[in-house]
């Protein structure tokens, strides 16, 4: 399509002999004199403003020059370009144009000097000749001003490609249509940074592979625009002119992220080994993304996706650690896995081009409960003569100086591929009154029964002695259930061993000749007064309660096993001894709690008062009511009640006579 535009008038012009006139306001361009002919100097750049457009693709097709013929002015006008300034030898070419002797605009065809204007756009010449060689411009009206009129049109490609995209490393043919015979083409290619030839002063038919790294010119696309600059060469290896041409380039898709096979490394936590436990276990997930393959390319977006039952959580990575090109993100945890059945999950790496990859494994969930104690109770081993309930290998003058344990405990199944991957084991701690613990073991495939076994625990104990035991279960995967118990001091049994010296009443008799004994285990109640030779003495509680946690109101706790609160009865003594601590800060400075509540044989006959050391330097008021509520108040801070905060100690320690041995 040809366009025509008015570049620009000159901008500049003189004459040899040229004057103004300056009553008329005009000026003059050549000689007024008719006796001489001159030539004025004009000078002009219209091509200057074809470059600007910026495209090779644009010929210049015709270019006029207008001029307006002033009333006697000249009758010819040669138009020349010189590349020196001077008129002679140095002249590039001329247009010689006739005009008539009317006033007006005369266009003069300059187009086969189109070149000339192009490479000397300072040395035009206008020379004048017949009649008055002048050219009169009128000061004030512009349209006496000569001007150049550039007529151009878009040259239609002469580069082609087979393919209108070019995907990289694979090859793309250039076809060239030459406009003379005998010409050669060099091409380059240029796409962001990257650039490179691809021949030189070659044929009309020129092959391209281009190249894989071209990628990383566009990181974050899938293809861009390759320049393709074409310069084209005549016979004798001139520049004729240059062209250019965009080659669409793609990145293959095999450019892309990948997730290497232990780019997805799951952990369970609280699980058993690949067996997820349904209400407990969370997934630990460790993503890995390869990157060196991408050429260039980012990762955008780093997630996994985790599906269980009905549920879905998303996990994401937004900071990751780099190693030559492979990226490592930190271990993130799922919340617990709700359904029975499989967890699914997928790791998904995105990156700047929008490419992905993917990596998915299963877990498999089972259902889960937690450890259950059915049944814990600790008991006195006391064989009597002739009973058949004797266990093997203890004698019936062993009454009392062994104790069995009856317990009942079980784990959950769990078989994910039918084998029971759950098992259970157990541990008895016994702790004695002077503080020394045994410890005693064992373990079952789902549960254990020994109730039937009535299993004895070795080592003698004392028919005066208490003792508490503490039961601990735990399965396979970590969790845990825990009871207590206690023995107190055997039962009243009379026994007039003729082997021994001294009567025992709930245990054997344990008098030597030298120092016969009367031995009792149990309280014993005298219709009249005790009087002892020599003094009297007990020797042992008749009671024992240690305080289980089901017993312990809400919001508080057992400050530490080892100090679990125990009461005791030794005859009418009731004591109480132990540690306790708030498990949440109380509600107010002024309320009143209860603790727990004593059993019938230790309570007191009115209520007991005790001031009593909570943590650091403060106080509170220990109340133990005839009731038998053992209960806290006023815990005191220098002089100012305070609330009891979480885990403020307890301490507990205060003496009193039973009521049920307070007669009137």
């Amino acid at each position: 399509m040809a366009t025509t535009s008015k570049l620009m008038g000159l901008n500049g012009f003189y004459g040899y002999d040229s004057y103004s006139n300056s009553a008329a306001n005009h000026l003059y361009i050549g000689k007024q004199s008719t006796t001489y002919n001159y030539r004025s100097r004009l000078t002009f750049k219209p091509l200057s403003s074809i470059a600007a457009i910026g495209s090779s693709r644009i010929r210049v097709t015709k270019v006029l020059l207008y001029i307006r013929r002033n009333d006697g002015g000249p009758t010819t006008i040669t138009v020349g370009c010189s590349s020196s300034g001077s008129w002679g030898a140095s002249l590039k070419a001329t247009k010689f144009a006739s005009i008539a002797a009317t006033t007006q605009w005369y266009s003069i065809d300059i187009t086969n000097m189109a070149s000339a204007i192009g490479a000397f756009t300072s040395n035009w010449y206008l020379h004048f000749t017949g009649n008055s060689p002048r050219l009169r411009c009128n000061g004030t009206a512009s349209d006496y001003i000569p001007y150049i009129k550039v007529t151009w049109e878009y040259v239609a490609a002469t580069i082609s490609s087979d393919s209108d995209e070019a995907e990289l490393g694979s090859t793309v043919n250039f076809t060239i249509a030459p406009e003379v015979s005998g010409e050669t083409h060099t091409l380059t290619y240029s796409l962001g940074d990257a650039s490179g030839t691809i021949a030189t002063k070659a044929g009309d038919a020129i092959p391209w592979t281009p190249p894989l790294s071209l990628a990383t010119a566009i990181p974050d696309a899938e293809s861009g625009q390759a320049l393709i600059q074409m310069t084209v060469y005549n016979f004798a290896g001139a520049v004729i002119r240059t062209e250019v041409y965009y080659q669409t380039v793609t990145v293959p898709e095999s450019v892309a992220p990948v997730i290497p096979s232990d780019g997805l490394a799951i952990s369970l936590v609280r699980g058993l080994s690949w067996c997820a436990l349904a209400g407990e276990t969370s997934l630990s997930i460790v993503p890995k993304v390869d990157m060196t393959g991408a050429m260039g390319a980012t990762i955008k977006a780093l997630t996994a996706t985790v599906t269980n039952g009905e549920s879905a959580q998303t996990l994401a990575w937004a900071a990751l650690s780099e190693d030559a090109g492979v990226f490592t993100g930190a271990a993130a945890q799922t919340a617990v896995l709700a359904s029975a059945g499989t967890a699914e999950v997928v790791l998904t790496a995105t990156d700047s081009r929008g490419r992905s990859a993917s990596r998915s494994a299963s877990v498999t969930v089972c259902e889960y409960s937690r450890p259950v104690v059915a049944l814990f109770a600790v008991e006195r081993y006391e064989p009597v003569y002739d009973e058949n309930e004797q266990i093997s290998g203890y004698q019936a003058s062993d009454l009392g100086g062994y104790v069995w344990v009856n317990l009942q405990a079980s784990v959950s199944e769990i078989a994910p591929d039918g084998a029971q991957r759950n098992s259970l084991s157990w541990e008895i701690r016994e702790t004695l009154e002077d503080g020394a613990v045994n410890v005693y073991t064992g373990s079952g495939a789902q549960s254990v029964n020994l109730v039937q076994d009535r299993s004895v625990i070795p080592g003698a104990v004392g028919q005066g002695e208490t003792r508490q035991y503490a039961l601990t279960v735990t399965d396979s995967a970590g969790f845990t259930a825990v009871q207590y118990d206690a023995v107190a001091p055997g039962r009243a049994n009379l026994s007039l061993a003729a082997s021994k010296y001294g009567v025992g009443v709930g245990c054997i008799a344990r008098g030597t000749q030298e120092n016969p004994l009367f031995e009792c285990a149990y309280p014993a109640q005298f219709a009249e007064g005790i009087f002892g030779h020599g003094g009297l003495r007990v020797d042992a509680a008749a009671k024992a309660y240690a305080v289980p946690d089901s017993d312990i109101a809400s919001g508080f706790a057992v400050y530490a096993d080892a100090w679990r609160p125990i009461v005791a009865r030794a005859g009418a003594l009731v004591t109480i001894t132990g540690i306790m601590k708030a498990s949440v800060n109380t509600a107010s400075a002024s309320g009143i709690y209860t603790l727990f509540t004593l059993p019938e044989w230790a309570r007191p006959a009115q209520d007991v008062h005790a001031v009593l050391q909570g943590s650091s330097t403060n106080l509170y008021w220990l109340r133990i009511t005839a009731a038998g509520a053992v209960m806290v108040q006023r815990y005191r801070n220098s002089a100012s009640n305070v609330v009891i905060p979480a885990g403020a100690q307890l301490t507990m320690h205060a003496a009193w006579i039973a009521a049920d041995a307070i007669t009137a």
